[in-house]
């Protein structure tokens, strides 16, 4: 190899590396931490003094995700009769129950188990709404 070709092998080396070290920069994993007052959210100080950069969707959060009212679950508007949500109901619960899936495996089983609950959660919930009996 030439000297030329030395150089540029090298150039293109520390730029690379410096590439590289940017990107991975940007992306550090977040310490861990002891747990924080619900109030703390991007830009909040910790009792350390130091300032958090983290967005509340980037950490894990212990609180349980807001349950979906049951015109999202069932699929169906709020203005619905009984006969679209039984329909619906009936349809999803087919779909989903933990039955047909048995010899998917537990993982699949335990998923479906836990959505067929929610389908049925729902459905209790538009009849209740309805003034029905589910």
């Amino acid at each position: 190899m030439s000297g030329l070709e030395l150089l540029v092998v090298g150039v293109a080396a520390l730029a690379g590396y410096w590439l590289v070290s940017f990107l991975l920069k940007e992306r550090k994993p977040p310490a861990a931490k002891a747990p924080a007052s619900e109030g703390m959210g991007a830009g909040t100080k910790s009792e350390a003094g130091q300032e958090s950069e983290e967005a509340p969707g980037d950490w894990k959060s212990d609180r349980q995700p807001k349950p979906l009212r049951w015109e999202e679950v069932l699929g169906v508007s709020s203005a619905s009769n009984v006969e679209e949500i039984r329909g619906a109901y009936q349809r999803l619960l087919s779909q989903y129950h933990p039955d047909k899936v048995a010899s998917l495996g537990p993982d699949l089983r335990d998923l479906a188990n836990r959505k067929s609950q929610e389908i049925t959660q729902a459905y209790r919930s538009a009849m209740a709404a309805r003034g029905e009996q589910s």
